[in-house]
C-alpha cells in the first residue's frame, strides 16, 4: 500500500516527484525498513514512535504496564497477563503459516513479522530518516527509541528527536501515560509537525 501510494503521488501534477516521503506510526514504523527496497524513488522516511520489538512481546509489556499502574495486581489483571504470556509463547513456537489465527491474527502475519527484524533491516537503508519519540509513550518506549539510535549509529542522514511530554499519539500530557487519556480530544504537538515539515521541505538526494 505504501509503495502504491508513493507511486500515485509522484504522478500528481501538484507534487514534486523528488520529494515524496513515507511517514509511519507505531507498528507502521516497524515496516519502514522493508519499504525502500521496493521503491528507489522515495526521498526519505519518518518514523513516529516506531516499534522495534516483536509484537507479541510488546503486547505482554503493555498489559503489564497497565496492570501495574495503580501499584496493585488484581486477579483479573493477573489472568490477563497470563493470557498475554501464553499468546507470546504460542507465537514464538509458530512454524506453519497455514495454522489457525492467534489472537485473531493470521499465523502468516505473525511469521511475516518475525521474518523481518526491523533493527537488522534498517541498516541497509541509507536515505534520510527522521525518528521521533514521545517521552511519555508506554506503547513504544524510550528503549525502542534507543534501539533505533544504536542501529542507525553509523547512518549519515538519520535524525532523532524526543519530546518529553508527549504520549504515543504525540499529544502533550503530564505524569505516567494511561489508556484513558487517549479518549480525550487533543492535537499532535505543533513541534512535531514543524520538525516533520522542516525535514520534508529540506529535501534529500536519493540513496539505496
Amino acid at each position: 500500500d505504501a509503495l502504491a501510494a508513493a507511486a500515485l503521488l509522484r504522478g500528481h501534477a501538484a507534487i514534486d516527484p523528488d520529494r515524496v516521503f513515507v511517514l509511519a506510526h507505531s507498528l507502521g514504523g516497524t515496516a519502514i525498513p522493508r519499504i525502500p527496497a521496493g521503491d528507489a524513488e522515495i526521498a526519505g522516511f519518518v518514523l513516529l514512535a516506531a516499534a522495534s520489538e516483536r509484537l507479541e512481546d510488546a503486547i505482554v509489556r503493555q498489559h503489564r504496564y497497565i496492570a501495574e499502574l495503580d501499584g496493585q495486581l488484581s486477579d483479573e489483571e493477573r489472568a490477563l497477563l497470563e493470557k498475554s504470556e501464553a499468546l507470546a509463547r504460542e507465537v514464538k513456537a509458530l512454524r506453519d503459516p497455514a495454522a489457525g489465527p492467534i489472537h485473531g491474527i493470521p499465523a502468516g502475519y505473525w511469521l511475516d513479522l518475525a521474518a523481518h527484524p526491523p533493527l537488522h533491516e534498517i541498516a541497509s537503508v541509507r536515505r534520510p530518516l527522521l525518528v521521533l519519540q514521545g517521552g511519555r509513550d508506554y506503547q513504544v518506549t524510550d528503549a525502542a527509541f534507543a534501539s533505533w539510535r544504536e542501529a542507525l549509529a553509523s547512518h549519515p542522514r538519520a535524525t532523532f528527536t524526543r519530546y518529553p511530554t508527549l504520549n504515543h499519539l504525540f499529544i502533550a500530557g503530564e505524569g505516567p501515560s494511561r489508556p484513558e487519556e487517549y479518549l480525550k480530544p487533543g492535537h499532535v504537538a505543533e513541534a512535531v509537525i514543524d520538525d516533520i515539515a522542516a525535514f520534508v521541505s529540506g529535501g534529500a538526494k536519493r540513496g539505496p
